[in-house]
């Protein structure tokens, strides 16, 4: 299958809107090259719909990413003035109910008439009942984390203020990403919609307009903390905790051991050298909200491990 690579990071303690870095890996959920049939996306069946599926013959969409074909604003004609077209792709949330992180990824180029037509992405979390630009995720949804690559910025607009991806490009790689980290207090949707919206003005151009190839969903892999075991020797409570919290740790022997606490990233964000009993407090005011793993070691080498969910201080 003509693929690229697909590697991605869970960003636990970075800004929002920051870059998707290579680091824990990713499993695809879904992936699409159009070299066959897509039922994960739906195209608009109407008349007026541009999008289509095949073999690009146009000027500068004369060929797909990965050959032979792709999706894009009519594979023969230039897109036609005053048109609205669209297609969309559901996305599920995955995580067994701690921690959701979904995302999607994609190759295109366009050629549209700057300022004036172009392409861009909304989503909706009611099934589609309202819909909002993908730039505007931050300040729509302050507890749900957004992540993007090669979106586009402040200043990429259409006449009417849309943020949009307009002008002329050549081959570009966007992705982006959605995370919901429990004990959010927000409501968590089930489905994730996405609509990829073509629009342009009443002026005929005869440009190409937008074209999109090697489209892939994913979800995020969270290192060590797959790797949790109940029949741990340490247990952590209260557990989740917004402030004092107790480390149990079964040294019957009484044998020195070090304490270390790591974030999803696997940076260690606590580090106590120096134990020997069975009880240890932990003070995790000093942590952002997430999900953890404690560690006790011995010589450098991990003896037991435990998570450890850190909640918002009222």
């Amino acid at each position: 299958m003509k693929f690229f690579a697909l590697t991605i990071i869970f960003l636990m303690t970075s800004l929002l809107n920051a870059q998707i870095m290579t680091g824990g890996g990713l499993v695809e959920v879904t992936a699409c090259d159009f070299e066959e049939e897509c039922a994960w996306i739906e195209l608009d069946t109407s008349a007026s719909n541009q999008w289509q599926m095949g073999l690009p013959s146009k000027p500068f969409f004369y060929t797909a990413y990965s050959v032979p074909n792709c999706i894009m604003t009519d594979s023969i004609l230039p897109y036609i003035p005053s048109n609205l077209s669209s297609f969309e792709i559901p996305l599920y949330w995955e995580g067994g109910g701690m921690m959701f992180n979904v995302g999607i990824r994609f190759w295109h180029k366009y050629q549209t008439d700057s300022l004036l037509d172009g392409g861009y992405i909304e989503f909706s979390y009611d099934d589609g009942d309202s819909w909002a630009n993908v730039f505007d995720h931050a300040e729509l949804y302050p507890d749900f984390e957004f992540y993007h690559e090669n979106l586009y910025e402040e200043e990429d607009t259409l006449i009417d203020g849309t943020h949009a991806f307009t002008g002329t490009s050549d081959w570009k790689y966007t992705q982006l990403q959605w995370i919901w980290m429990y004990p959010l207090k927000v409501e968590v949707p089930d489905t994730l919609l996405l609509r990829f919206n073509f629009v342009s003005d009443s002026t005929d151009t005869s440009k190409d307009g937008w074209m999109i190839d090697n489209i892939s969903s994913f979800r995020a892999i969270f290192g060590g903390m797959d790797e949790y075991s109940p029949t741990s020797s340490i247990q952590v409570f209260p557990n989740p905790s917004s402030g004092a919290t107790t480390v149990r740790y079964d040294n019957h022997q009484n044998e020195p051991y070090a304490l270390s606490v790591m974030n999803a990233l696997g940076q260690e964000l606590i580090h106590m050298n120096g134990l020997n009993g069975s009880t240890v407090s932990l003070d995790t005011r000093i942590l952002p909200q997430g999900i953890y793993e404690v560690q006790i070691l011995k010589d450098g080498n991990v003896q037991a491990r435990e998570k450890l969910i850190v909640t918002l201080q009222y």
